[in-house]
Parts: structure tokens; C-alpha cells; sequence
């Protein structure tokens, strides 16, 4: 997979934000499912408009 450079961007500030804030196994989860939302959106984003 193939990261933009502001993916890539959002990725280090996200590893720097972890690794300064350390998280509560609830807090961890809660994190993992908005990152898996983000990414479902911009999938589903990037389907509707790969066509134009």
C-alpha cells in the first residue's frame, strides 16, 4: 500500500502522539476502531472517485 505524504505525515504524528501519551487498553481500542473507520471512508472515498 502506497501512503500520501500527508498519510504519512498524519502516521508520524500519530506514532509521536503514542509514544508521548501512553493509553489505557480501553483507550488503545477506542483509537483502533477511529483509525479503522478513517481508513474505511477514505476506501470508500477514493472508490467513488477512482472512476473520474
Amino acid at each position: 500500500m502506497k501512503l500520501t505524504p500527508e498519510e504519512v505525515q498524519k502516521l508520524t504524528f500519530d506514532e509521536v502522539a503514542q509514544a508521548t501519551a501512553p493509553r489505557t487498553p480501553e483507550e488503545w481500542k477506542e483509537y483502533y476502531y477511529e483509525q479503522q473507520a478513517e481508513r474505511e471512508m477514505e476506501e470508500m472515498w477514493l472508490e467513488e472517485h477512482s472512476n473520474d
